[in-house]
């Protein structure tokens, strides 16, 4: 069960829902990874120009700040 006044949210990937959460060292995680800010990563997802790559990026620290351990292989298969 999610708990949005703690900033989690629920994600599908494939047949599974598992629970995520932006925190700090998401952000980071995020903005290091994809070498732009989380604020030009959204844009680019809002215009449907990220990569794949880009996108895993997002959803494993999420998945990782919600307590959940995939590694961005796992992720990876999952988006797919």
């Amino acid at each position: 069960m999610v708990n949005p006044q703690k900033g989690e949210l629920q994600v599908k990937l494939g047949k599974e829902l598992l629970k995520a959460r932006l925190t700090i060292d998401a952000l980071i995680r995020i903005e290091n990874a994809n070498g732009s800010s989380v604020v030009q990563t959204a844009q680019k997802l809002s215009e449907g120009k990220a990569t794949i790559t880009e996108i895993v990026n997002v959803i494993q620290p999420a998945l990782k700040g919600a307590g959940n351990n995939y590694d961005p292989k796992d992720v990876s298969k999952m988006v797919w």
